[in-house]
């Protein structure tokens, strides 16, 4: 068995004075295949905010299947916009794309607070070889735009058993958020088949850190995850059987090995065992010869 990075030209070698004898040249060689990969959306509860349902115009201190964190002037909660906020949402009107449905979280700052909005259970259990991907809608109201204080900055973050996965975490400046409208902001991570984090509890938090009495939106929140692809290996065997003679006619056989990543291969040289096989073959090879070269000779 040989393992190589090199390009490499293995030669079997058939020596032999007699005429017409047989020989069998078989190589196995490994291939690496890559299966399809496909995103599979996980179910984040009450993503879009619509619970619990209030009038036109209303907020709520509250929002289902989250946790909010602040108290007094530091709120979170769900809030059913009108025009004067969200141009196009009075009455039964819809959050422009790519918020979702007629309402949205709001998270205020008072003053010197970070109000914070945490799914309440657990979205999923992380696996290995797998990369998470957090997009959530975020805005500011046209009557009360967020940011403008010395501390503005709203934060994306991803929690495995409760504490925040390293990288994963995405600080948006909160004086960028588009005025009555919408826009999607985007954080992951992966893991590999090794990854402390496998089997560890999921959970999204949205947070907007503020020194000065402001407010952010959020809506439609989504989290996929897609399987890293691993390489799957399978076996060819390539076999060639041919007379072996002398001088010129010495029978040669070989493949090419190319690229740059490892390949494991099996090299077999059969001369004996066709005497035996079933039907025998006539005159063969009793003393075979396996020579393997690089590509240089």
């Amino acid at each position: 068995m040989t393992t190589t990075r090199k390009p490499i030209i293995p030669t079997l070698r058939f020596a032999n004075y007699k005429l017409q004898c047989a020989a069998l040249f078989t190589c196995i060689l490994f291939r690496c295949t890559l299966g399809g990969v496909f995103a599979s959306p996980i179910v984040v509860p009450n993503s879009s905010f619509e619970e619990p349902a209030v009038a036109d115009g209303v907020f709520v201190l509250m929002a289902t299947s989250w946790t909010g964190t602040g108290n007094g002037a530091h709120e979170t909660g769900v809030f059913n916009t009108t025009d004067a906020q969200i141009p196009g949402t009075s009455g039964s009107g819809n959050l422009p794309p790519p918020a979702l449905g007629q309402q949205a979280a709001f998270l205020h700052a008072g003053g010197a607070a970070s109000p914070t909005l945490t799914t309440a259970s657990a979205l999923t259990s992380i696996l290995g070889n797998t990369s998470y991907t957090l997009s959530v809608a975020l805005g500011a109201r046209l009557d009360f735009p967020a940011g403008g204080g010395t501390i503005h900055e709203v934060l994306l973050e991803l929690y495995a058993d409760g504490v925040s996965i390293s990288g994963a975490e995405l600080g948006i400046d909160a004086n960028t958020l588009p005025e009555g409208s919408f826009t999607d902001y985007t954080t992951s991570f992966s893991t590999d088949g090794s990854s402390s984090l496998i089997g560890q509890s999921l959970t999204v938090s949205i947070i907007y850190a503020a020194d000065n009495d402001s407010e952010i939106l959020a809506d439609n929140v989504r989290l996929d995850a897609t399987p890293i692809p691993v390489s799957k290996a399978t076996v060819l065997n390539i076999s060639t059987r041919l007379r072996v003679e002398t001088g010129d006619n010495v029978l040669i056989g070989g493949f090419i090995v190319t690229g740059t990543e490892p390949k494991t291969v099996i090299l077999r040289a059969i001369g004996p065992s066709l005497g035996t096989a079933n039907p025998p073959v006539p005159g063969a090879l009793a003393d075979t010869i396996l020579e393997l070269h690089e590509s240089d000779g």
